[in-house]
């Protein structure tokens, strides 16, 4: 499955600024952010998913990933992933199957593509990269208070420089 990428101006001061927040703090405002974004395309997969019995559908979620799980440079905080066992079954329904046999010989079919994952990123990647960067700005300019409230709450603002 190919990843999606996308180039998004102002990357660099963004990184910037997240570098200069403590390392939880970063964490968190991103993942906070991520999963806004997240949601959107989460929320176009449950409306395309084929609904036999609508397990599909509910078991499209949004986590934040475990930390093997991630790569070097910080991405892959957050995924849009199905739950199992409700969701076991996505990827067979996202991409189809060929004919199956089983050991006995006897034939299983096969099962058309019926994609929901790709059309909900294609379809939502523009609304979720905007939201995503409304959102950053929120949450950095939260965690900046929280911060300076802490630094004045501390007592060390009121002291003075000798």
């Amino acid at each position: 499955m190919e990843a999606f990428e996308a180039n998004i101006s102002g990357a660099a001061e963004l990184e910037k600024v997240l570098r200069q927040l403590p390392g939880k703090i970063n964490e968190d405002v991103q993942v906070r952010s991520l999963k806004k974004g997240a949601q959107i395309v989460a929320k176009q997969a449950r409306q395309n998913a084929p609904r036999d019995r609508g397990d599909l559908a509910k078991s499209v979620t949004v986590r934040k990933t475990a930390k093997r799980l991630r790569y070097k440079d910080g991405l892959g905080l957050v995924i849009v992933t199905v739950r199992r066992p409700q969701g076991a079954h996505a990827h067979l329904v996202e991409f189809g199957t060929g004919p199956r046999e089983r050991k006995d010989g006897r034939s299983t079919g096969q099962m058309p593509a019926q994609p929901f994952f790709r059309p909900a990123i294609d379809a939502k990647a523009a609304e979720a990269l905007s939201v995503i960067g409304l959102q950053f700005g929120y949450e950095i300019e939260r965690a900046a208070e929280r911060l300076a409230g802490n630094f004045k709450n501390s007592g060390l603002a009121s002291r003075r420089r000798r």
